[in-house]
């Protein structure tokens, strides 16, 4: 930059007194005190968790389970009578639980793989891995009632600091209504159930996650079968 002065830095080694042109720069090693490794929880992530009546006893053993076991970007393949065993639960129980996770988009369920399928945890939710890598998981996230709240808090946070500045609020800033939004969601599981005799269950699977009017769209294209 202009009207800054140019320095002369070198290197001393103190050996054998030689003068070394340059600055060589050091870091430290990295301390982690969790050996077996640790996961990433978002803090909104755990204030859904706190605050979900449905999220609760086996659900939530099934959930601290999962993140145990959980892979790197946030990947996991394990059978559920595995869950079962180890919690010693029934394996009734365990399929439950993850239904309940799914539909509260803490998991997305993927394909099938030999017997049993594969989840993997919302990374909008926690994170395991190269954390340079996260946003890109994140650009596939459907809606759901995590992400609803998500977003709720967000801007509830975002209107709170520019408060605080003395600034004024966010330009058509609309604080999502949770309960409505759950409730909402509630009926489309409920009407996607209920296509299930008519509709391909690979079909069915991808009504889980989707808003109202996407709900419509499938229906007006798949209603003549």
């Amino acid at each position: 930059m202009a009207g800054m002065r140019k320095r002369n830095l070198a290197t001393i080694d103190l050996d054998t007194g030689d003068i070394v042109e340059g600055v060589f720069a050091t870091s430290k090693t990295k301390f982690n005190p969790w050996t077996e490794g640790f996961v990433m929880t978002a803090l909104y992530g755990s204030k859904f968790l706190a605050r979900d009546k449905e999220i609760t006893g086996v659900a939530q053993r099934v959930l601290r389970e999962l993140e145990s076991i959980l892979d790197y970007e946030n990947w996991i393949r394990v059978a559920l009578v595995d869950i079962a065993e180890e919690l010693e639960i029934n394996r009734v129980q365990v399929s439950k639980a993850m239904k309940i996770l799914v539909e509260k988009g803490i998991l997305f369920r993927g394909k099938k793989i030999g017997h049993f399928y594969t989840y993997r945890f919302n990374p909008e939710f926690c994170w395991r891995g190269d954390t340079r890598k996260q946003p890109d998981a994140t650009q596939f996230v459907p809606p759901s009632e995590y992400m609803d709240y998500r977003r709720t808090c967000l801007m509830k946070d975002a209107q709170e600091r520019r408060k605080k500045e003395g600034l004024e609020p966010i330009p058509g800033g609309v604080v999502v209504d949770f309960e409505k939004e759950q409730k909402k969601r509630k009926r489309i599981h409920r009407v996607a159930e209920t296509l299930a005799q008519k509709f391909d269950v690979s079909e069915l699977e991808k009504l889980k996650n989707v808003d109202a009017e996407t709900l419509k769209e499938f229906i007006r294209m798949n209603g003549t079968r």
